[in-house]
């Protein structure tokens, strides 16, 4: 865990990274296409794009 702490450079939490990545949880979801993604801020950009 020590490593995969170390490597994240971003300002997303490492609990958040958690939760998104290793537990492979996705709780954003498109209200047109139900995809999912792991970051309200991923749906954002996805709803942006096709919108």
């Amino acid at each position: 865990m020590r490593l995969v702490r170390e490597e994240i450079r971003t300002k997303t939490p490492f609990a958040y990274h958690q939760k998104t990545v290793h537990e492979g949880r996705k709780d954003y979801t498109c209200d047109w296409c139900e995809k999912k993604f792991g970051e309200h801020t991923r749906r954002r950009r996805f709803l942006s794009r096709v919108a």
